[in-house]
């Protein structure tokens, strides 16, 4: 079974925290190069960190091909790190997804 790992698209440089979004560019990357490389492929899961950029760069791929993603804080290696401590971890302004998350799926 093939497994392919992907990293998000671009962000600001210095901007890492949960909520960071992805940069112009990043967000034209995720909607143009990545969806067509990625839509070569059928996927079984999909499994996603939460954070909002790792949202943004699946997100065009998602809506159209109608996948369940399974959304996993144990993929974001950097949560426990005291940067993080004071971090909105509930992504309330941005619910695009909601209808497109396994929401059977229990997180690690």
């Amino acid at each position: 079974m093939p497994l392919f790992i992907l990293r998000h698209e671009e962000r600001l440089v210095n901007d890492f925290l949960f909520n960071s979004e992805l940069t112009s560019n990043g967000k034209n990357n995720a909607k143009t190069s990545l969806f067509n490389h990625l839509s070569n492929y059928n996927f079984d899961y999909i499994y996603c960190s939460p954070f909002k950029r790792v949202l943004q760069t699946i997100e065009p791929y998602i809506l159209d091909k109608k996948y369940k993603i399974k959304k996993d804080f144990g993929i974001g290696e950097t949560l426990l790190d005291s940067r993080f401590k004071d971090e909105d971890f509930t992504l309330k302004d941005y619910n695009c997804l909601d209808n497109f998350i396994d929401k059977e799926y229990i997180s690690s």
